[in-house]
């Protein structure tokens, strides 16, 4: 493997957030080991140095070619969280200005954020390959990824579209969400994607989560255009997921996991106060995420904007939801909207 190459890079030559990078081909190596602890903490220890707050280092461009190998091996034990830490890589890097120099905390200069883009680009089509891959935690991230970076947009859209039939909710709902992603991001097949999703929303055999999915990123595709009709067509759609709900009383649990963008907390290392990991435990609660189409319907409030009768009138039929994570999550949504 590429990964035994790993000491003939210049690690100690390029820095991280808290000093020289010389520490990162061994977190690269821990991120393939069999430990699953070892392989928390090098995950940590990247996010936290390497790649600090979404910042684009020098190392974590060098890093990359590194990740896509344990990505592409079926022996690495957590690909899903490999492919993750590529998305998050680019996504921060498409970011920033391709133009622009930044500096290193040391003062070097540095345009690593184009240099990790190449690298991304160059291997993109290794996404079209994973998005087909049998482990559920491969395909998501990489849906992502396929609609942000592979090159050929028609070639993108075809492979989204296929995904569609014989998914789960939740990659349904990503795959509607890349594909308006690619119509964003290259005029010249904006056209085709947003009619596919016009044509998604109005199909009343499709489930009423991927019709308000393919509703709400239809409209991302030309906010200008977002008439009166769209919101009470939202309301509609999310009274038939409520009707499709079974059970969803109070007691019911929320639906945290079916979420893929939150993960559980770990449990606190020995030795920590009570108080501290008591604080830590209430930030992940704070962050985390109910219920399936709780990011849609956020991307959806912020396209309304200062529509605020509007939002009034999506988020009641949110906190009347049969579904304690909706309303649970319209809670928060309803906070956002009253400090806006």
């Amino acid at each position: 493997m590429m990964i035994n190459e790993i000491d003939g890079v210049g690690w100690e030559s390029m820095g991280h957030a808290y000093g020289p990078a010389s520490d990162v081909p061994g977190w690269l190596q821990g991120m393939a080991s069999a430990d699953p602890g070892v392989r928390d903490e090098s995950f940590s220890n990247f996010y936290s140095a390497a790649h600090h707050q979404g910042d684009i280092y020098p190392c974590t461009a060098a890093s990359l070619p590194f990740l896509f190998e344990m990505a592409g091996s079926l022996v690495t034990p957590d690909r899903g969280s490999v492919i993750e830490l590529l998305l998050s890589i680019g996504q921060e890097c498409l970011d920033m200005d391709p133009e622009a120099v930044y500096f290193t905390p040391d003062g070097t200069e540095s345009r690593a954020h184009v240099d990790a883009l190449e690298v991304i680009g160059e291997r993109a089509e290794v996404f079209v390959r994973w998005v087909m891959d049998p482990d559920e935690e491969v395909r998501r991230p990489a849906i992502e990824c396929l609609g942000l970076f592979l090159a050929d947009s028609a070639r993108a859209l075809e492979v989204l579209r296929s995904l569609l039939p014989g998914s789960g909710t939740v990659q349904r709902l990503l795959v509607v969400r890349a594909v308006a992603t690619v119509a964003l991001r290259d005029a010249a097949v904006h056209g085709a994607a947003a009619g596919w999703l016009e044509e998604l929303a109005g199909d009343t055999a499709k489930v009423p989560e991927v019709r308000l999915a393919a509703l709400v990123h239809r409209a991302r595709c030309t906010p200008g255009e977002l008439g009166d009709a769209v919101v009470p067509a939202a309301v509609g759609l999310i009274r038939e997921i409520e009707q499709a709900e079974t059970g969803g009383g109070d007691e019911a649990p929320c639906g945290a996991e079916a979420e893929p963008d939150v993960a559980a907390g770990a449990a606190p290392s020995p030795g920590v106060p009570p108080q501290v990991a008591a604080a830590f435990k209430d930030l992940e609660q704070h962050g985390r995420v109910h219920a399936p189409t709780t990011s849609l319907l956020e991307a959806f409030h912020t396209l309304l904007g200062d529509r605020v009768s509007e939002r009034s009138a999506l988020l009641a039929e949110q906190l009347c939801s049969a579904d304690p994570g909706v309303r649970y999550d319209a809670i928060r949504m309803a906070k956002e909207l009253i400090g806006q």
